[in-house]
C-alpha cells in the first residue's frame, strides 16, 4: 500500500499540469467559438454607429 501511495504522489503534479493544460485549451476553444465572434459583432456594431 505504501508504494502505491508513493507512486500516486509522484505522478500527481504531472497529472495536475495535464488537467490544467486541458482546461486551458478548453477555455481557449470556448473563447474562440463564443467571445471572438461576439467581439467581431460588437466591433461591426460600433462601426455602424460611428457611420
Amino acid at each position: 500500500m505504501d508504494h502505491v501511495y508513493k507512486y500516486t504522489r509522484s505522478s500527481f503534479p504531472r497529472s495536475t499540469i495535464a488537467i490544467t493544460y486541458g482546461r486551458l485549451l478548453m477555455d481557449l476553444n470556448w473563447y474562440s467559438r463564443t467571445l471572438f465572434p461576439l467581439s467581431i459583432h460588437l466591433s461591426n456594431y460600433q462601426s455602424s454607429i460611428a457611420v
